[in-house]
């Protein structure tokens, strides 16, 4: 179902309303649609929802609406706001954890291969940038080539600060992984 339509329609009368019927699916979106189907007399479908939107009486039946339920609305914007953070927040987290678990398996393993493709993707960089010192560039593409350059300088900057750092500087998580190695060895 897609309520976006809806809370298009509605934003200006209903702000509310609108702006949990237009949100992430989730509580608030199922209690926004029944109070507003509930209020026009529709099932609660954007389908049946849609065309009762057209008769004149409508918005200001919504307006009453959200008004009757503008606390509980409130904590559902509220509460769908905590749990959108809580999602960010927990995407962030495993990101980072994702990061240091490939750089600790990089360390144990003592991986040669990340070093060797951001030696490749260096001097890629700078046999681009050299290339397009000493040729001359189209007029129509000098902007393009100047975007892409400092594109690929940027990246070229993140991946050393990432895969180049040396070796050992993981807060303490090289120092336990080199016992565990140490510990299975001697076994």
């Amino acid at each position: 179902m897609d309520w976006t339509k809806v809370a298009t329609s509605i934003g200006s009368t209903a702000p509310l309303l609108a702006g949990l019927v237009g949100g992430p699916v989730g509580l608030g979106v199922t209690a926004a649609a029944a109070i507003i189907s509930h209020a026009l007399g529709t099932p609660s479908d954007p389908a049946f929802v849609e065309p009762a939107l057209n008769d004149p009486g409508a918005l200001e039946k919504i307006r009453q609406a959200e008004s009757a339920n503008s606390l509980q609305l409130q904590q559902l914007m509220v509460t769908a706001a905590q749990s959108s953070l809580a999602h960010e927040s927990d995407m962030a987290r495993m990101a980072t954890s994702d990061i240091a678990n490939a750089s600790a398996m990089g360390i144990v393993n003592r991986d040669w291969v990340p070093r060797v493709l951001a030696m490749a993707v260096t001097t890629g960089f700078f046999g681009i940038l050299l290339l397009t010192a000493f040729q001359p560039l189209p007029g129509t593409n000098k902007n393009l080539v100047s975007v892409i350059v400092g594109a690929l300088g940027d990246r070229v900057d993140q991946r050393h600060r990432l895969l180049l750092r040396p070796v050992g500087r993981l807060d303490g998580q090289d120092q336990a992984a080199r016992q565990a190695e140490r510990a299975d060895h001697d076994r």
